[in-house]
């Protein structure tokens, strides 16, 4: 079982930082943004999908909100 690399399941992005059980809830934190703008800046997927610039300003405009 160790030759298989775990892969995560594909579902909403979304849900990684603005998801009900993310660590600020519906909000989004301040790490979490940090968290978002590394996975943009380095190409990582999240959930199957890689964060596009549009992406990106809609985590920064929910993380605004608070």
């Amino acid at each position: 079982m160790d030759n298989y690399p775990l892969v995560e399941p594909c579902g909403d992005w979304r849900d990684e930082w603005m998801g009900e059980n993310s660590d600020g809830g519906t909000a989004v934190t301040t790490t979490e943004l940090q968290s978002a703008i590394h996975h943009w800046l380095e190409d990582i997927p999240v959930k199957c999908h890689i964060i596009h610039l549009a992406d990106l300003q809609e985590i920064i405009a929910v993380w605004l909100l608070e």
